[in-house]
């Protein structure tokens, strides 16, 4: 089979469920990072590739999101592996990660639920100077992590813990920054949410297992509160709907200085303290 039949196969299956412009640009990334082909000579799949093309056609059909099919996703021009263990990296948390590297804190750094680890591991990268840790509550998730962490060549402190479990904290230090995407979306906004990113990414990194949304939060300020270096800084991305509240609940908490950021898109979804 030659790549022009494979791509029209391909037209068919996602014909069926996505936009023109999304599959422009589910095509691009199938080709490319998984036969690392961006056009040119209309050659033919060879036995080893048409395994991987069959493969990845019955993972799309059954509705998995593209980088879940290639088991790639860049975040910060970094590539990073991730499967249905961890969330797909999003560009919003990129402008936290940009918004912590551009202030340019250094030190001691904690970041709460890391997932795929594409925010300690690119904070390694870019601050090499930084002592890195990252936690998280699926030790699935802290393997993929580990591999990430291992591609780049960071050096971080991974413990798979439930960061909710208050004695938990006694086996973490004090730290210069603390950085997090929490699990923040209410069951409530299920109904906009897509399909595919309800039945194929992990429910316990997007909604909060606790009825409290802010329940994360309400933590995060709890251990700050003995766990931040004088001078530190928290970094935290929320959900647009209740920044005010999780400005107001640092304040509570007797944190002084709390701003909200806004993203590209010009919604309030960063909060930072300190």
């Amino acid at each position: 089979m030659k790549i022009s039949e494979a791509d029209r196969e391909l037209d068919e299956i996602l014909s069926r469920g996505h936009d023109e412009r999304e599959a422009v640009n589910i095509k691009k990334i199938f080709w490319e990072d998984l036969f690392n082909y961006k056009g040119g000579i209309d050659r033919a799949l060879h036995t080893r590739e048409m395994i991987v093309f069959r493969d990845a056609m019955r993972k799309l059909e059954r509705g998995l999101p593209i980088q879940y099919v290639t088991e790639i996703a860049f975040f910060y021009n970094y590539r990073f592996e991730v499967n249905e263990a961890v969330l797909i990296p999003r560009p919003e948390t990129e402008e936290l990660v940009y918004k912590m590297l551009s202030d340019r804190v250094e030190g001691k750094v904690l970041d709460i639920g890391t997932g795929s680890g594409c925010i300690a591991v690119t904070i390694k990268c870019r601050r090499p100077n930084c002592d890195v840790e990252a936690i998280d509550v699926s030790s699935r998730a802290i393997e993929v992590a580990k591999r990430n962490a291992e591609k780049h060549d960071a050096t971080i402190k991974f413990q798979n813990l439930d960061f909710l479990d208050e004695k938990s904290w006694f086996s973490l230090e004090r730290y210069d920054v603390i950085i997090s995407n929490p699990p923040y979306i209410s069951r409530d906004e299920i109904s906009e949410m897509s399909i595919s990113t309800l039945e194929h990414e992990p429910a316990v990194a997007l909604f909060p297992e606790d009825e409290d949304v802010l329940i994360f939060y309400k933590k995060i300020a709890a251990f700050g509160k003995d766990h931040i270096l004088p001078g530190g800084k928290i970094y935290l991305e929320c959900n647009e709907f209740n920044a005010l509240e999780v400005k107001a609940l640092f304040q509570e908490n007797g944190y002084e200085k709390v701003e909200i950021e806004q993203d590209l898109q010009g919604k309030n979804r960063m909060i930072i303290v300190g």
